[in-house]
């Protein structure tokens, strides 16, 4: 049996295939998508479906000294590139898209997955999703269903 973000899938490849060029829903989407990604900063991760871990006590005094900014946005790159400023990739086909922040933001990967960062790795850094969920790749179901919902209105127009 497939779970309902399986079934969401598989619902979104057959319209996609039944489509001759898609394009103009994934730009849209795209749009979608970066709305999704700031509510993930705005809800500190909510959105993605865990909320980002609080900071360690020693880095919470640091950050109280250096402008006490909200998580992942001391210097606004990494939000900037979520919303397409340097930083966002983005190829869109007539059949399928692909976004992402490339390595012009170094630290996007070790903030959206975890793990040992700093000299000598020392430092552990707690997962805080923004992008995806990235233990199971999924994107949060309201986007999903706009893409869905999108794809059907083009399907519709395309039968009139």
């Amino acid at each position: 049996m497939l779970s309902g973000m399986d079934r969401a899938k598989q619902i979104i490849k057959s319209l996609i295939n039944k489509l001759d060029d898609c394009s103009e829903v994934f730009k849209r989407f795209r749009t979608e998508y970066q709305k999704t990604i700031k509510d993930a900063f705005t809800t500190q991760g909510a959105t993605f479906g865990k909320k980002w871990a609080a900071y360690s006590l020693p880095y919470r005094k640091w950050k109280q000294k250096h402008g006490n900014k909200p998580k992942l946005r001391l210097s606004e790159k990494l939000f900037e590139a979520t919303q397409g400023g340097p930083g966002w990739f983005e190829r869109i086909g007539k059949k399928d898209i692909v976004i992402g922040i490339t390595s012009f933001i170094p630290y996007a990967r070790i903030h959206q997955r975890g793990g040992d960062a700093g000299r000598g790795n020392k430092a552990h850094i707690p997962q805080r999703a923004f992008f995806l969920n990235y233990d199971n790749k999924t994107i949060p179901v309201r986007a999903l269903n706009f893409l869905a919902d999108d794809l059907t209105r083009e399907l519709n127009k395309a039968a009139q």
